[in-house]
């Protein structure tokens, strides 16, 4: 079980299955990151481990998804 949470307040994005998933993550986090004023990251976590970050961007009033 994935889980998407925020990075500073923990809180809960999403629960998916597998990475399989990737586009319902995505589009979950991007809604997430644009209308939170609190966290700015999301990171995705396997149990203890974190599978992926991410951060959203501004530049030039065009934001951008970054995944690290």
């Amino acid at each position: 079980m994935l889980i998407l949470k925020g990075k500073k307040t923990n809180g809960i994005v999403g629960k998916y299955k597998s990475i399989i998933d990737a586009r319902k993550i995505f589009s979950d986090a991007q809604r997430y990151l644009t209308q939170n004023q609190v966290d700015h990251e999301l990171v995705l976590v396997e149990g203890n481990h974190v599978v992926m970050t991410c951060m959203l961007r501004m530049f030039n009033n065009h934001t951008t998804l970054s995944l690290i």
